[in-house]
């Protein structure tokens, strides 16, 4: 195990180090969509990251014996990937989730003994504290109630015991002897175990967080996302060293690492299409969820905020509208509103859809919302923008009655819709986009996961409406020959 606290020395090629680069990122996207779509149990990721990990050279262990080339390769790649997404939080967040999943596989490998000796020499173990009997004596009732209500706790208690039927009442007296056993209980600091607290597997008092022995990883996980964190703010300064240094070599690399396309080929290039309004109109069927409340408030209202207006032409842009049609399809639309005539529109609108296709500003050739950015978007009560699958089922609208409203008007049957409202309110919001996906494509899934919302448009028009096959002069199909 490897907390990546001080950066290899090594010298190498730039070649090797782009080529290392590219690898860590291709193990952390396939990480990244196998939660996507659906794999997030330990059991479901492990097999998925050690395939990752050994066609990308990444192994740290081959059986019992360290491989040294595996785990060089490892801290070089880390590093670099660590520099390429520290200067936008977007990318800060995704690196963070899925590099701790990489650390949760490998930390669960470990024997009993192995954990130990990891927490003893990261420095884990400092501030927990071991219960005593007076603590337990105090708190026993308390900590009795918690495992009671911990079913985490009590499915893997009953997995001790495969052949027996747990009662309530045995589990009950499970509970009482184990809650007053101060051998159970370690206390740290609640900062260090939030994914406990949020699933509320953990007791506080005063500041500290009560751990039952079985959940000691989570001290770890909670400890070494920390210091994720810490390393990546760090990472700014040192980047801007390195990007003067290395101006001509690795700098624009790594700028880049993170615009490469995944492995469904989604990742949007800059090229304007030829998607015209009419193509716009005829192709709502393809549109997801997000873009479909999106487009029809812009036809009902004759208007969006900034943050509508922006999602919904980053979209259209990326499904392959040229800026002409774009600005002819919004000041269609924003002039039917009484309040916006035409110089009003040139004034105060039409810079800012410029300005998304790169010809205002600073040019920059802005790419569509991922799921990551739509999700964490946090509209008002005037706005049609971020995740319906996240504003449906939060705030006010908690029970999903309007998800499921939305749903069932899309013909999905009531089985269906029940299972993606529970799957959005449980906070899986991309599961149950690409749920809705199969249900209004005949059962067809998006493979790899829904990860934006023109990827989910491109693989819709694949299933829709595929394209026809490329015919030689005598009508005969053309037959692709192999490289």
């Amino acid at each position: 195990m490897d907390l990546y606290d001080a950066p290899p020395e090594e010298e190498h090629t730039v070649e090797y180090l782009e080529r290392a680069a590219r690898d860590r990122y291709a193990v952390l996207r396939t990480i990244d969509e196998a939660r996507s779509g659906g794999k997030t149990r330990a059991e479901e990721l492990k097999p998925v990251i050690r395939k990752a990990e050994e066609e990308r050279g990444l192994r740290r262990v081959v059986g019992n014996k360290v491989d040294e080339e595996g785990a060089a390769r490892d801290a070089v790649s880390h590093f670099l990937l660590r520099l390429a997404s520290c200067r936008n939080e977007e990318h800060r967040r995704w690196f963070v989730d899925n590099e701790l999943q990489l650390f949760r596989c490998r930390f669960e490998a470990l024997d009993t003994r192995q954990k130990k000796q990891f927490m003893r020499s990261a420095g884990f173990d400092e501030n927990v504290t071991d219960a005593t009997d007076a603590d337990v004596e105090t708190h026993g009732e308390a900590l009795e109630a918690y495992l009671l209500g911990d079913s985490v706790h009590r499915n893997a208690y009953k997995a001790t015991r495969p052949e027996q039927e747990l009662t309530n009442m045995e589990y009950r007296t499970y509970c009482k002897s184990a809650s007053r056993d101060r051998r159970n209980w370690w206390a740290v600091g609640f900062e260090h175990v939030p994914k406990l607290i949020g699933g509320r597997r953990a007791y506080l008092v005063g500041g500290q967080a009560w751990i039952h022995r079985d959940n000691v990883d989570e001290i770890v996980f909670g400890r070494y996302k920390l210091m994720l964190r810490k390393s990546l703010a760090t990472s700014i300064e040192l980047f801007k060293k390195f990007e003067a240094s290395e101006s001509h070599r690795l700098a624009p690399l790594l700028k880049s690492v993170h615009n490469r396309q995944s492995s469904g080929g989604y990742a949007y290039q800059g090229e304007e299409g030829t998607m015209s309004i009419a193509g716009v109109e005829a192709t709502q069927e393809s549109f997801p969820l997000c873009m479909r409340q999106l487009y029809k408030a812009l036809k009902k209202d004759h208007h969006l905020t900034h943050g509508g207006r922006r999602q919904l032409q980053l979209y259209l842009k990326g499904i392959g509208m040229p800026l002409d049609q774009a600005l002819l399809l919004w000041k269609t639309e924003f002039t039917k509103n009484d309040s916006i005539s035409a110089e009003k529109f040139e004034k105060d609108y039409a810079y800012g859809i410029r300005h998304a296709y790169g010809r205002e500003g600073k040019r920059v050739n802005y790419s569509p919302h991922v799921c990551g950015q739509c999700i964490a978007a946090e509209p008002g009560v005037k706005d049609a923008h971020g995740c319906p699958f996240k504003t449906l089922t939060t705030g006010g609208n908690k029970d999903g009655s309007k998800l499921d409203e939305l749903l069932r008007n899309l013909n999905i049957n009531a089985g269906k819709t029940n299972e993606i409202v529970d799957k959005a309110r449980n906070m899986h919001y991309q599961i149950a986009c690409g749920m809705t996906f199969a249900a209004l494509h005949k059962g067809t899934d998006i493979e790899a996961g829904v990860h934006s919302p023109h990827q989910y448009f491109l693989e819709s028009r694949k299933i829709l409406a595929p394209p026809p096959p490329e015919t030689e002069n005598n009508g005969d199909a053309k037959v692709a020959a192999a490289a």
